[in-house]
């Protein structure tokens, strides 16, 4: 299989994308067996999506055509991130969402009906050719940042993520309302939906008062052939308030742990049975990531639970606010935290003084060399920078 993806200039060059076989795919950390995807802002203020290849550590817009621009319709680099969070890459295609929404009905001329209607496109990455794959009713699927591959199935939450003032407005908001867990087949284009997964009666609390950044339902992976996501709610509309209108954002203390801690949430972890079909209730605590088989998750500091139910605790990292976390060669990375736990150990073991404080994040491991990405010094924010990096020297000694 072979992708060329090709630079601002005359010159080319080619890359087998490989995929594993299966994966979580997440914003930070939308990596394959030899190479990850990010996205960028250029100079004109354009988002357009960039690979980069761990062996030459050479990044190259997604675009197969020479000399581009990359700021319009007409470059795959722009197109598949323009209005979608997180493209992802399967068996030499490229797939990504795209949402129209409307008003569809008004009484008394009031609108009382708002519709989302979404389409999964396709491109080759040798062509740059780009098709419908399948259309999707009814969900919002553009700002959707967590998705599972596995035996050709693309998994995703879609969103029903409007709601309606009391004044009458529509307000949409990213990654809310009522979620949906959905099966895409992409050798076929069958889609599946397993039905509403925050299905608390108070959960429209989460998105009606405004406070939806923090409350969409997450999707972590597959533990022991089951499919992980999970969702919270409050049961009264003031455990919400009562907390959001005394805290300060700007106190430098404050991090979304402390609304873990400081809100009475009600928390519920749910699975899709891969060998049934059908979705179950898990008693598990709920994941925070799930990577190499292990199931990550957090009650105090991070435990780690390996296939066979063993339980390794993390003596000292804790939750902030940052999402960088990865689970790679075994070992659970928390770069905001300069650190990472063994769970083979039991130790927390700190990062090398010359990645202290750059706030890495471990992508995977290739060929011996874990590749690591973050920003430079003096950059602002417009490239990553990536390093390929032996344990020996990640890790403080």
């Amino acid at each position: 299989m072979l992708v060329f993806l090709c630079s601002c200039g005359n010159s080319s060059t080619k890359a087998v994308i490989q995929n594993y076989p299966i994966h979580y795919y997440v914003m930070h950390a939308n990596t394959y067996q030899n190479g990850c995807i990010y996205t960028t802002i250029t100079e004109s203020g354009t988002n357009i999506a960039h690979f980069v290849d761990y062996e030459t550590l050479q990044s190259v817009p997604l675009c197969n055509k020479p000399n581009c621009t990359h700021s319009n319709e007409s470059c795959l680099s722009y197109q598949c991130v323009s209005t979608s969070a997180l493209p992802v890459i399967y068996q030499d295609q490229i797939y990504w969402f795209e949402t129209d929404s409307q008003i569809v009905e008004e009484k008394d001329g009031k609108s009382t009906d708002y519709q989302f209607d979404t389409t999964c496109y396709y491109a080759n990455l040798k062509t740059g050719e780009k098709k419908v794959f399948v259309k999707i009713p009814d969900v919002s699927m553009k700002d959707a940042v967590e998705m599972v591959i596995a035996d050709d199935i693309l998994y995703v939450i879609g969103c029903d993520q409007a709601y309606q003032t009391e004044n009458g407005a529509w307000m949409e908001i990213s990654c809310c309302g009522d979620q949906y867990l959905y099966a895409i087949n992409l050798k076929t284009a069958e889609v599946k939906n397993y039905g509403l997964i925050n299905d608390a009666p108070t959960a429209y609390y989460n998105w009606t008062l405004d406070y939806a950044m923090f409350f969409n339902v997450q999707l972590t992976g597959i533990y022991q052939n089951k499919l992980y996501f999970s969702y919270r709610y409050v049961d009264k509309k003031s455990d919400l308030t009562d907390y959001f209108s005394h805290v300060d954002f700007d106190d430098p203390n404050w991090s979304l742990a402390d609304v873990d801690a400081s809100v009475p949430w009600n928390r519920i972890n749910k699975c899709l049975n891969l060998k049934t079909g059908e979705i179950e209730i898990s008693d598990l605590p709920i994941a925070e990531i799930i990577g190499d088989g292990d199931y990550v998750y957090y009650d105090g500091t991070f435990c780690v639970m390996d296939q066979d139910g063993n339980v390794a605790r993390s003596p000292g990292i804790v939750r902030d606010s940052y999402h960088n976390q990865t689970f790679v060669n075994g070992k659970f990375w928390k770069g905001s935290q300069n650190v990472c736990f063994d769970p083979k150990t039991g130790e927390d073991i700190p990062l090398a003084a010359q990645y202290q404080g750059k706030d890495i994040t471990v992508l995977d491991l290739y060929k011996g060399n874990y590749i690591i990405q973050y920003y430079g010094e003096n950059d602002d924010n417009v490239e990553y920078r990536f390093e390929s990096v032996p344990e020996d020297k990640l890790l403080a000694a």
